[in-house]
């Protein structure tokens, strides 16, 4: 079966997430490598909104929703590579990939896999039937 428009939909999804992950990527290596003087301006930053979140609170926050964003990824590549042999367990595998998409607020890609997801069910996969009266089967 024809499964062209979920298979598009589906990197477009997958890209966004990658676009995402790299630039939480980026952040964090930009927290973590910035020189002292740029450190204590966003700390003095942070303390100015009245929030009492501290500067290693944010990069251990990114960094931790970089990993997550990373395995969501994976997931949503797997299950695009299994979207034409095994259409089951690519459903499976988007599920897996929004769940753990939601935390890390990936939303552009969670909806496009839900509807990829959507369009997956709501295909079913052609059987081709034979005859028992086909001339051709006994030739």
């Amino acid at each position: 079966m024809n499964r062209k428009p979920e298979l598009i939909m589906a990197w477009i999804a997958n890209s966004i997430s990658i676009i995402y992950l790299l630039v939480m990527g980026l952040s964090y290596f930009s927290l973590k490598s910035g020189n002292a003087s740029q450190r204590e301006e966003l700390a003095k930053q942070l303390s100015q909104n009245g929030g009492k979140v501290s500067l290693d609170m944010l990069q251990t926050t990114i960094g931790a929703l970089a990993i997550i964003l990373l395995i969501s990824t994976l997931y949503g590549i797997f299950a695009t590579i299994c979207i034409k042999g095994r259409r089951k367990l690519s459903i499976i595998l988007f599920v897996i990939a929004i769940i753990v998409s939601l935390m890390a607020l990936n939303l552009i890609a969670i909806v496009l896999w839900i509807i990829v997801m959507i369009m997956s069910i709501s295909k079913k996969e052609s059987k081709e039937t034979t005859h028992k009266d086909d001339e051709y089967i006994y030739h």
